[in-house]
């Protein structure tokens, strides 16, 4: 069985590396890594929005202020403001983006759009949309974007300029998927839209941000993706304290922010046992490429025990009829291995045979720990006996989980004889070619 095991994982780890032989490599690296941010992303957060954007009837040629449902008033009335418009076919109709421009004094923190083809603009083939980028509210001198069948073909970005920037996706609002909430949304702003004609739900954007650049690294057999996040949309992505640098696992172009550190000078991140100092290429002309500098000193901040880092004192209890509470520090003299597992958790149940037999084969040279988190007592009492391992078994809590730094589940510390962690991951094949390494 382990022949087989080995034999899958080997032939999918050449397969991983043809892949990706061209990515830098983070892990076990001890020199500076350059990449270029050159792919586009979106954040999770964004991705999973509502994300509407409503649209109103262009009176003429004046707008209104932005709606907010969140902040609106009944007895406020809107401003208005009149606009220059350009060339078009059919009525016009208007809306905002969010976006941070300091330049525009009537809407500051938003960008006015115009497209043309009035409440069905998405029963056209194809519409034209403009966008306000240098905020003089004159559009005659914006250069349009096209929609075709009810979206862009790709990202519209909210510069015209060349280099980085951010922007949005649209496509029309998917009233048939989010029914009762169009109705609702439709009410809501029926209420409060004043002298403003709303052209309702079904009729305007759904809107996906696209505002992360970033470049992906290997770390060891995974992909890692870096990227930055320009929060306030304003096409810099290097504001201090604004920005966040997004430390992704996975290859999906949507990006996590549950990692993310400030943009800055003090900008680092720790990730399975290694850490780095972030920032952008001071050599380039914009800020396309970014920089990272291997951090060897442990830190009470960061995110992960770097490799070096001796076993945190903690006390579990194991799953056993006679329940006895272990000391960390106490489970022997042979090198160590922790595993963090929860017997929901997909990522394991797709590996646990493969760990199973690697507890097996490696049990007299190694101390195996499994540390569930959030598993029902009578299941992990009986484990060793489903699956004939001959382990340790007992619970993990948050104070354990916050002591070891955890980042994923599983996860797989690996501690020498002095109880000095020498290896960090989350996947086993990497596991084991560590453990065969440390046994030639």
């Amino acid at each position: 069985m382990l022949k087989f095991i080995r034999l899958f994982y080997g032939l999918s780890f050449l397969f991983f590396s043809q892949l990706t032989a061209q990515l830098p490599q983070l892990a076990q690296s001890d020199y500076t890594v350059q990449a270029s941010l050159d792919s586009i992303g979106t954040d999770l957060a964004s991705k999973s929005s509502m994300g509407l954007v409503p649209l109103f009837a262009l009176n003429g040629d004046w707008v209104h202020g932005y709606l907010d449902l969140a902040g609106a008033d009944y007895n406020q009335s809107a401003d208005s403001i009149q606009i220059k418009v350009p060339e078009h076919e059919g009525d016009l109709s208007y809306g905002y983006f969010f976006q941070h421009h300091e330049s525009s004094v009537w809407e500051p923190k938003r960008i006015l759009f115009l497209i043309e083809g009035g409440h069905y603009w998405h029963r056209k083939l194809s519409v034209r949309i403009w966008l306000d980028r240098n905020h003089n509210l004159d559009f005659t001198d914006e250069k349009p974007e096209i929609l075709v069948k009810g979206r862009s073909k790709g990202p519209i970005s909210f510069s015209d300029e060349n280099g980085l920037s951010s922007g949005v996706r649209i496509r029309v609002f998917p009233e048939n998927k989010f029914y009762r909430f169009s109705k609702m949304n439709d009410l809501s702003i029926g209420e409060m839209q004043g002298s403003r004609n709303f052209i309702g739900t079904r009729n305007s954007f759904k809107v996906e941000r696209v505002n992360i650049r970033y470049a992906p690294f290997l770390f060891r057999s995974d992909t890692l993706l870096i990227g930055v996040l320009d929060a306030n949309s304003n096409g810099k992505f290097s504001d201090a304290g604004i920005d966040q640098w997004l430390i992704s696992p996975g290859s999906s172009n949507t990006l996590s922010s549950q990692n993310k550190v400030a943009v800055g000078k003090d900008a680092n991140f720790a990730w399975l046992g290694y850490a780095f100092s972030l920032s952008f290429d001071s050599t380039s002309n914009l800020s396309n490429r970014i920089t990272l500098v291997p951090r060897l000193k442990c830190d009470k901040t960061q995110k992960s025990l770097l490799n070096g880092s001796v076993l945190p004192r903690f006390k579990f209890c194991t799953a056993e009829k006679n329940q006895r509470r272990l000391n960390s520090r106490k489970i022997g003299d042979k090198k160590t291995i922790l595993v963090i597992w929860s017997a929901e958790n997909q990522d394991f149940i797709r590996d646990s045979s493969y760990i199973h037999e690697l507890s097996r084969k490696y049990n007299n040279e190694i101390n195996w720990v499994f540390l569930n988190f959030g598993g029902s007592g009578k299941y992990v009492s009986y484990y060793n006996r489903r699956y004939d391992i001959n382990v340790i078994q007992g619970f993990c809590n948050s104070s354990i989980a916050e002591k070891l730094r955890l980042q994923q589940i599983p996860q797989f510390l690996f501690w020498d004889e002095r109880k000095h962690l020498i290896f960090n991951s989350n996947n086993v094949g990497d596991l084991h070619r560590h453990i065969q390494t440390i046994h030639k």
